[in-house]
């Protein structure tokens, strides 16, 4: 196996999706899950004695492909194992924090996903990718958590 290279050598990537055009080349995302989830965090600190929504659409998952440097070189999977493990860590992060509040049984907690991947070949077994009308276009993960009601 070819040795893998130093996380601070590894390029950052980029889309040319209408999002480039508002971030530009200089926007590094390879922290932003970091940033952001730190504010969720700190959200649910500040509004615990309280109902209160909060809504957390991660990056992970969507191009350009890049993960904070903690992760690199983590997985086999390369850089989509490397934002999995990311996603996975954060929403670990988040639930930790609702268990730290003793809210955990009595908060609903959505995860899902948007509708399917770019390219069909990441759905292994199913026809269609992202704005298709067959199943690797509709057909996501979604968990549901609410102790207290269900």
């Amino acid at each position: 196996m070819e040795e893998m290279a130093n996380a601070t050598e590894l390029p950052l990537y980029y889309m040319r999706w209408m999002r480039q055009n508002i971030a530009g080349k200089t926007f590094d995302s390879r922290n932003v899950e970091q940033t952001v989830s730190r504010k969720v965090l700190n959200f649910i600190d500040e509004n615990q004695e309280q109902p209160f929504f909060a809504y957390y659409a991660m990056h992970s998952g969507h191009g350009p492909f890049n993960s904070a440097e903690k992760f690199r070189n983590q997985t086999e999977a390369g850089i989509l194992g490397e934002v999995i493990m990311e996603a996975d860590e954060i929403v670990g992060q988040i639930m930790d924090k609702l268990e730290e509040h003793e809210i955990a049984d009595d908060t609903l907690v959505i995860f899902m996903t948007d509708n399917g991947p770019q390219q069909p070949r990441y759905v292994s077994g199913m026809k269609g990718r992202k704005s298709s009308v067959y199943r690797g276009g509709i057909r996501v993960p979604f968990f549901m958590r609410y102790p207290s009601k269900y």
